[in-house]
């Protein structure tokens, strides 16, 4: 007569669960840190998105009044923190540099800065008589 073993594997030994938890709790610490990194990424995006629309709008109003006769020297306006309907959260900085790049023609740099002034967007354009 022959003897065979027969075992009796009903369900999981300790360390095979303690493997599977080990694994599981790495996934999520990724999947966590990988949320961070989306969050802080969609942050960014938006405060560029921001910028770029608030220099391209005050670009805009300008190029509607168009070239300012009376403008006979370089200025810079600053609308600080605050000022901005809307927007308390962003400064916008705009030079006119007269006969530039030519006589009879203005170079207007709009700057759009947020995070107490570490980041910022500039547009530019240029009008003529």
């Amino acid at each position: 007569m022959k003897l065979t073993q027969v075992r009796n594997e009903k369900g999981f030994t300790l360390l095979s669960q303690l493997f599977a938890v080990s694994i599981l709790t790495v996934l999520v610490i990724a999947m966590v840190a990988l949320g961070a990194v989306v969050t802080a990424a969609n942050m960014v995006t938006k405060h560029r998105t921001t910028s770029f629309t608030l220099a391209q709008n005050k670009i805009e109003d300008i190029q509607r009044i168009g070239y300012d006769y009376a403008l006979a020297a370089t200025t810079t306006v600053t609308e600080p923190y605050g000022s901005i309907s809307g927007y308390p959260a962003y400064k916008r900085a705009t030079k006119t540099v007269v006969n530039s790049p030519a006589a009879g023609m203005q170079t207007v740099t709009v700057t759009v800065s947020w995070n107490s002034d570490t980041r910022s967007f500039s547009l530019s354009t240029i009008l003529a008589q």
